[in-house]
């Protein structure tokens, strides 16, 4: 039998005849060379052998009757399943000569336009020569324009510098001297790092009525815009508290942000928001009464554990921040008020006052949020200030000058030289003797 490639699903059917228990009669089969072996007995008289591939087979089938007697010789049936056309040695043969003939024919058409293209290239080549020559004399005139432009700019950007490092030494002598720091608030300390030269953070000290005034703040903006600000700030505490005689923090803060908005015309409809946020502090150096009042800055306060609690101004208990490996200190912080020293979109109130009684050994921190906001460590995240909080507490003891230090340490070796500072950072902080 000779079947066609798509007729290749063979049923088999075969009967073995017992006639004493036809019932008994098991049968085994198999198809060379197919099945390598012959199938278990089984009583179903039917081989069922579906997508059998192309070739030549032989099908084989005994049976066994109920005393276990096989017949000795297999019955077979022999038949071929053709290869489909495509499958055939002359259509093999067919392909290979007209794929054969097919590269020939693709070289000589190659050849023939590798030659037309040799011819063209070569024209383009002294088209394109002459091309470049006179592109060269552009570029060379070009060049010359740019050197030229080139050294205006290194003018420019040296009398900007220039100007940019003048702007600092006025920053510097706008800000209070070491001399004064010493004087009126010895035992204290002033971390200082500007994000650029100048900085938009600054620090202020003065002093009257037997009061120290003091704050660490935070303008609108860094650099040169951020130093022009601090020196607007700088200017209006020193007129609200040295020429207009106002000594509460809370009040100082009022006319501060008044002149704020003056200075910078601000008001509804206008598009400046620049201002500050600010700590700001009085201290009665003799009865170590503190007075503070905050936009958007908290004050810090770090205490012995076996010291008395702070309270705010309504008599609550202020919110106590435990030390995580050292509980002997507690961190009070003083919450502000939540807008700046200058015009807010919603409807701005009063600064609050919060007066606190301070006891030797006690810690007072202001601080801009250049520190906690600073992007560093293995995984460069910020630094964060529950973190920033608790290195507060360790180094509460030390002398401020160790303060500053480690604190100066710790910041430098978060960013590890590999993270450029992205803000202006400030901490100033006073320790109670």
């Amino acid at each position: 039998l000779e079947l066609p490639h798509n007729k290749h699903h063979l049923t088999f059917d075969f009967v073995g005849v017992s006639l004493s228990v036809p019932e008994k009669v098991r049968y085994s089969f198999m198809l060379e060379p197919l099945d390598e072996e012959w199938t278990k007995p089984t009583a179903k008289n039917e081989a069922v052998y579906p997508l059998v591939p192309p070739g030549d087979y032989t099908f084989k089938v005994k049976a066994r009757n109920n005393d276990g007697y096989w017949n000795a010789k297999p019955v077979e049936f022999k038949f071929t399943v053709l290869p489909p056309w495509w499958n055939t040695w002359w259509f093999y043969l067919s392909c290979f000569i007209v794929v054969s003939v097919s590269i020939w024919l693709f070289i000589r058409y190659r050849e023939e336009k590798l030659k037309e293209q040799k011819a063209l290239l070569e024209q383009q080549v002294e088209e394109r020569t002459l091309e470049l020559k006179k592109e060269k004399e552009k570029v060379e005139s070009i060049n010359k324009e740019v050197l030229f432009k080139n050294e205006l700019i290194e003018e420019k950007n040296k009398d900007i510098m220039d100007s940019i490092y003048y702007a600092q030494k006025i920053q510097k002598a706008i800000l209070p001297q070491e001399e004064l720091r010493e004087k009126i608030l010895p035992n204290s300390f002033i971390l200082f790092k500007p994000k650029d030269v100048v900085s938009g953070d600054f620090y202020w000290i003065a002093e009257r009525d037997n009061k120290v005034f003091f704050t660490a703040a935070d303008c609108t903006g860094h650099g040169v815009p951020g130093a022009f600000m601090s020196m607007v700030g700088t200017s209006l505490f020193n007129a609200t508290v040295n020429e207009k005689g106002i000594i509460e923090p809370a009040k100082i803060l009022d006319h501060v942000r008044a002149g704020v908005i003056k200075s910078l015309k601000q008001g509804e409809g206008q598009q400046s928001r620049d201002g500050m946020d600010a700590g700001l502090c009085a201290l009665d150096t003799e009865k170590n009464i503190l007075e503070y009042a905050g936009a958007n800055n908290p004050l810090y306060i770090v205490r012995h554990k076996d010291g008395p609690g702070l309270c705010d101004k309504d008599g609550q208990p202020l919110e106590i921040i435990p030390n995580l490996e050292d509980d002997s200190t507690l961190l009070y912080e003083v919450k502000p008020n939540k807008q700046p020293v200058a015009y807010y979109t919603e409807k701005a109130g009063l600064f609050t006052n919060h007066t606190v009684q301070l006891y030797p050994n006690d810690a007072l921190y202001l601080s801009s949020d250049g520190f906690a906001d600073q992007f560093g460590g293995p995984k460069g995240k910020k630094f964060k200030y529950k973190v920033f909080k608790q290195l507060l507490m360790s180094i509460m003891d030390y002398p401020v000058e160790r303060q500053h230090s480690i604190l100066n340490q710790e910041i430098e070796d978060w960013m590890a030289g590999e993270y450029e500072q992205v803000d202006d950072i400030c901490v100033l902080g006073v320790k109670i003797v």
